[in-house]
């Protein structure tokens, strides 16, 4: 089975509500969470030494990268950003997921993948939206998640333009 069949099947068989608890703990590497409370907290933060830290272990830089858009994004929509690494038939790869806040007054739902080879290259991406039960209706996109994409506002990355 090749990693983006198993993503697929994944996914199809095993989401329920959050992304990032479709796939194991053990898995999991790295996680962060933002609530409506921290996006409206002006503080800045240094997303590079604050994505390294919250990370297990070192990682691709294409996978640095993207998890340092997502803690961007989600500064400012709330979410849970989890990134996992899966070995496939011996083939590593990894996960980017994204569960967007959803309270009163707040929503930013939907569930976001970006699935990345070896090497930290995208292989390709999914937008999930719970209130879609036809699961073949989701998008596979061969681009990463961008700021548009999201429910909530979330203004562009500062380096969105080069992707």
């Amino acid at each position: 089975m090749c990693c983006n069949q198993f993503y697929k099947e994944k996914i199809r068989t095993d989401f329920e509500y959050n992304i990032c608890e479709t796939f194991q703990e053990k898995f999991e590497i790295g996680c962060v969470i933002f609530t409506p409370e921290d996006t409206f907290n002006d503080e800045a933060i240094d997303i590079q030494e604050f994505a390294i830290k919250a990370l297990k272990e070192e990682v691709p830089a294409g996978i640095l990268n993207a998890f340092k858009r997502h803690i961007w994004y989600a500064k400012r929509a709330a979410s849970e950003i989890c990134v996992f690494k899966i070995s496939i038939n011996k083939v590593i790869s990894f996960a980017i997921c994204i569960h967007g806040y959803v309270d009163d007054g707040w929503d930013n739902s939907g569930d976001f993948i970006e699935i990345y080879d070896e090497q930290g290259e995208l292989m390709e991406s999914k937008i999930l939206y719970a209130d879609e039960e036809d699961w073949k209706k989701w998008r596979w996109m061969d681009r990463p998640i961008l700021s548009n994409d999201f429910n909530s506002f979330a203004p562009p990355w500062l380096e969105e333009g080069i992707l």
